[in-house]
């Protein structure tokens, strides 16, 4: 068997779950995941996986954000520790994921006979077109990959390719960060339900987009509505939403969530799933979440921002509304619209095939393999 090493800045997220275990299926991969894992950091999160626990390498470091000095020590040091046990595993195919851990598998193999690396694109961080030093480093670093997977198309198109990040010997390959196994699928009438709840499931920001919405919230609960948001995830900011359900009733905040455990049971409580990010990153106008995702294969609907990618795929298919992403008061109106009318929620789903199999990894992951036996050809 092949042995593929991914190496990733974090503890395991789903999408990278998904990608070892589609490898895995097919008998023909053993896989690997080193990772960093930041200790005591709130972005770290829950996770579980059913393959053996040997094939995840924890690099145990301290949170590298903060002031420039400490990011390059720690980063130095993560270098040095994932050199060991890539030297150890004797990988055929590297797989970083992001610009950091390409660059520290870069550095890592400095000296060593050349291995095939893949690369997994699923955020870009940063400016759509980057400054002139960040351009030419991005380009050098990207140079020799044998394929980029990502997770929107624009990704490719509104980036990579724009900025000239990629040869002609590179291909990319859109491979959606979409659930594999998902089932829950929720019932089509919910208005016997005594109240509306909107989620917010995921990493937790304090960002307009969130604050907007508990305001909103909060206000149409003041006026008699029957309206309750249920909050779950990790992240940064994570006890100032812990804080605010102490003293607001209308919140119900689960805390950080294991995606394989949690993630179809809360979606099994919610009635509308709230997934509006901020347009003016370029990251957010053109990513697909996997919140997205999964609300669609539940049947659920979204409220997403208008004028990103995934504003106008839920407007041309009817899958939810749209928002400015910084309104507060068209928010709470739409909020007002919803809880009013109940019927109303389930008529914004589809149980279209063709487009319900656009969200499942299922649809993507035989050319993910693909491209992993292409280099053993």
């Amino acid at each position: 068997m092949h042995r593929v090493v991914f190496v990733y800045a974090n503890d395991p997220e789903p999408i990278l779950l998904e990608r070892m275990s589609a490898l895995e299926d097919t008998g023909r991969y053993e896989t690997y995941a080193v990772y960093w894992h930041r200790t005591g950091s709130p972005l770290s999160i829950p996770w579980s996986s059913a393959l053996d626990a040997g094939r995840f390498i924890q690099i145990e470091l301290p949170d590298p954000r903060g002031g420039l000095l400490r990011r390059l020590f720690l980063t130095a040091r993560y270098v040095l520790s994932l050199r060991r046990e890539l030297k150890k595993l004797n990988a055929e195919v590297i797989t970083p994921i992001y610009p950091d851990m390409l660059f520290a598998a870069k550095l890592a193999m400095l000296g060593r006979s050349k291995v095939p690396m893949m690369y997994e694109l699923w955020d870009v961080i940063g400016a759509e077109i980057p400054d002139r030093f960040v351009k030419r480093f991005t380009r050098k670093l990207m140079q020799g990959l044998r394929a980029v997977f990502v997770t929107s198309e624009g990704y490719d198109t509104k980036y990579l390719q724009p900025n000239g990040f990629i040869s002609e010997t590179t291909k990319v390959v859109y491979a959606s960060n979409s659930p594999a196994g998902w089932k829950f699928r929720a019932p089509e009438s919910s208005e016997d339900k005594p109240e509306l709840t909107v989620a917010y499931i995921g990493q937790i920001r304090v960002a307009p987009q969130l604050q907007n919405l508990v305001t909103a919230v909060g206000s149409l609960h003041e006026i008699g509505l029957q309206i309750k948001l249920l909050i779950a995830g990790g992240g940064q900011e994570s006890d100032w939403i812990k804080s605010l359900s102490e003293s607001s009733e209308f919140i119900d905040y689960r805390g950080p969530y294991d995606f394989q455990k949690d993630a179809e049971m809360l979606y099994s409580e919610s009635d509308v799933l709230f997934a509006v990010y901020p347009q003016q990153q370029f990251n957010y106008r053109v990513h697909w979440a996997r919140r997205g995702h999964q609300a669609i294969l539940s049947g659920i609907p979204l409220i997403v921002a208008r004028g990103s990618v995934m504003g106008r795929y839920i407007d041309e298919h009817g899958l939810g509304w749209l928002v400015d992403d910084d309104s507060p008061a068209e928010l709470e109106s739409l909020l007002a619209m919803i809880a009013e009318n109940r019927a109303d929620v389930m008529t914004h789903r589809t149980d279209s095939e063709s487009i319900l199999s656009e969200h499942k990894f299922e649809s993507y992951q035989d050319r993910v393999v693909a491209e992993y036996d292409a280099l053993f050809e």
